[in-house]
C-alpha cells in the first residue's frame, strides 16, 4: 500500500498523500470495500483514470476511518462528501486529498518537469517572482488551488495575484483574489518528486 502521508492540521482538517504504484487489480485486491465503486470505474476507459479514482477514495479511507464514503461533484465540478469539506488533485504518480469537517479547504500537486515553462506566460504576471522552474511550479500549483478554493468564481489564473514570498522547501504564500480582493494563505511542500499547496482556514 502505497499511503506517503497524512497530516493532521489545524480546525480538524487532514491531508493525505497517496504514491500511485499499484494496478487497479492491486487496488481492488488491497482494499475489497473499492468495489463497490465499480459503476464508477466502468465510466473511464483508461486504467490510469481508474487508478486514480482508487487511490482518492483509498486515500478519503483511511483519512476518515469511514469506507463507505463516496466523492461526488456539484454544479462546479467541485467534489463532495457527505459530512466533509473536501478538494482532490492528482498528478503523474501522485493523488493528494484535503478534508475538513468545517471548512472550505483545497489542494493541487504536481510532478516535477519543465513543462510548466512552456506556458508560465498564461498564468503569471508581469507583477510576480518567475526565476525558474521551481517557482514556476509553485506559482502554478497555488493558483490552482486558489481556482479551486474560489470554485464558483471561475477566476482566471491571472486573476489571482501571488505577493512577494521567500522560496524554500515549505512555506506559505499570501494570494490575492483579484476579483473579489480576497485574500487567502497558500501552504506549500516542494519535494524532489513533486510540489504541493493547500489552502485550510
Amino acid at each position: 500500500m502505497a499511503l506517503l502521508r497524512i497530516d493532521h492540521l489545524t480546525s480538524g482538517a487532514i491531508l493525505g498523500i497517496w504514491r500511485m504504484e499499484e494496478t487497479v487489480s492491486d487496488m481492488l485486491a488491497m482494499m475489497p470495500s473499492l468495489g463497490k465503486l465499480q459503476h464508477v470505474l466502468d465510466s473511464h476507459s483508461r486504467d490510469a483514470r481508474r487508478l486514480e479514482v482508487l487511490s482518492v477514495h483509498a486515500l478519503i479511507h483511511i483519512m476518515t476511518g469511514d469506507g463507505n464514503l463516496v466523492v461526488s461533484h456539484n454544479k462546479d465540478g467541485r467534489p463532495f462528501i457527505d459530512g466533509w469539506h473536501v478538494s482532490i488533485s492528482h498528478t503523474r504518480g501522485y493523488a493528494a486529498v484535503i478534508l475538513s469537517p468545517q471548512h472550505d479547504v483545497s489542494v493541487d500537486i504536481e510532478y516535477v518537469s519543465n513543462r510548466v515553462a512552456k506556458i508560465a506566460g498564461r498564468f503569471i504576471r508581469d507583477d510576480e517572482q518567475d526565476d525558474g522552474i521551481t517557482r514556476q511550479l509553485v506559482c502554478w500549483c497555488t493558483k490552482e488551488a486558489v481556482y479551486k478554493y474560489f470554485s464558483s468564481q471561475h477566476l482566471a489564473l491571472l486573476d489571482i495575484r501571488l505577493h512577494v514570498y521567500e522560496l524554500s522547501s515549505a512555506g506559505s504564500i499570501i494570494a490575492e483574489n483579484m476579483q473579489s480582493g480576497d485574500m487567502v494563505t497558500v501552504n506549500y511542500y516542494v519535494t524532489d518528486c513533486f510540489v504541493m499547496t493547500y489552502i485550510i482556514p
